[in-house]
């Protein structure tokens, strides 16, 4: 596997996790920076598939996958958001907050990628949405979901005191400063909550600027970058989570890995009606879903105002969240579907546990 590594949460949900559910089915992998091409191309008579997560066209990595495939390597290529198609990624407006140099070496870097997975046999995408997108270049795709793994379930599953200060809290969570757009659909909802429930706290982990009347607020806390661990006990201690997108091709092939992570708590979400939200959440019952402000500060305030709808819904999206999401079920399902489908191809022949 060669991969991009990194980008944290990239790192964890499509490296580290296909890592640990191959080697479930009995399929070593051997994992290498994709910048490590000599590295890489030693490794290649050893094995049957070369996996590229986010890996930008170059000479080298062209090379590379020419070689992986006149060893008869089947070649793939996987990605986790539109940042291979870049048109759809140019129309995410969060790229309107950066910098003109940083726009265009993103572009740059999308224009690449768009060329390695045209080279491939396959793509895998985390969503149905990005695997459409890869079928359109590699030929054909399969979708492996973002899953509930170990690691998420063991310090979920970490005993905590929760507060009895009568406060809520309601949670909002980015590894990047790519989201201020999408935070900005909530903003007014939020200040709305806090104006009219003085028992109310909004929580910020990571790079995101609260703006709209939230900013300098006594009860909005910035609480910085966090590593994962430190992330999900930061989630622990909150009642309820939020994950705004706006309405955009690019986000709405995004997943649902907030909900997942908050749903692992057994905290409800409310969650803007992107594709991957929809699919996970029933509405009023293992979550909520909000597109207007109005729809935003009547599901906050569903929650907020009860104690008994807060644990009801968080038991029942862990209840869903494990029977769809867990890693079990994604191997089950799409992985084992995935190996099927190598192994059915002329190039070789992977031998693979139901």
């Amino acid at each position: 596997m060669a991969a991009e590594l990194g980008i944290p949460q990239c790192r964890k949900y499509r490296v580290a996790q296909r890592q640990e559910v191959l080697g479930r089915f009995g399929v070593p992998t051997t994992l290498l920076e994709w910048r490590e091409v000599a590295a890489l191309r030693r490794a290649l008579p050893e094995h049957d598939a070369l996996m590229l997560y986010r890996v930008p066209a170059s000479a080298s990595v062209l090379s590379l996958i020419s070689e992986a495939r006149s060893l008869g390597l089947v070649t793939c290529f996987e990605i986790d958001d539109l940042v291979c198609q870049p048109d759809l990624y140019l129309a995410n407006t969060n790229l309107h907050d950066l910098s003109s140099d940083e726009v265009r070496m993103m572009m740059i870097e999308a224009t690449r990628m768009s060329a390695t997975a045209r080279h491939c046999d396959r793509g895998i995408g985390s969503t149905p949405g990005i695997a459409s997108q890869l079928s359109g270049l590699c030929g054909s795709a399969s979708v492996i979901s973002n899953a509930l793994d170990c690691e998420t379930l063991a310090l979920a599953a970490r005993p905590r005191m929760r507060s009895l200060d009568g406060r809520v809290r309601i949670f909002y969570g980015t590894g990047t400063r790519t989201h201020d757009r999408d935070f900005a659909i909530v903003s007014e909802a939020l200040s709305a909550v806090l104006d009219i429930r003085n028992h109310v706290e909004i929580w910020l982990v990571g790079p995101v600027r609260a703006g709209h009347g939230l900013e300098g607020h006594p009860r909005v806390k910035h609480l910085g970058l966090r590593s994962f661990p430190d992330y999900m006990e930061l989630l622990a201690g909150a009642d309820i989570s939020i994950a705004p997108l706006e309405g955009t091709a690019f986000n709405d092939a995004k997943s649902n890995i907030k909900f997942l992570e908050a749903s692992a708590l057994g905290i409800p979400s409310v969650c803007s009606p992107r594709a991957e939200y929809r699919a996970a959440i029933r509405h009023g019952v293992t979550g909520y879903l909000a597109e207007t402000t109005q729809d935003w500060v009547g599901s906050l305030l569903a929650l907020v105002d009860s104690t008994e709808q807060r644990v009801t819904v968080g038991r029942l999206a862990l209840s869903s969240a494990r029977e769809h999401y867990d890693l079990d079920v994604i191997m089950r399902t799409q992985v084992a579907d995935f190996l099927g489908s190598l192994a059915a191809m002329p190039r070789i022949s992977v031998e693979y546990r139901r």
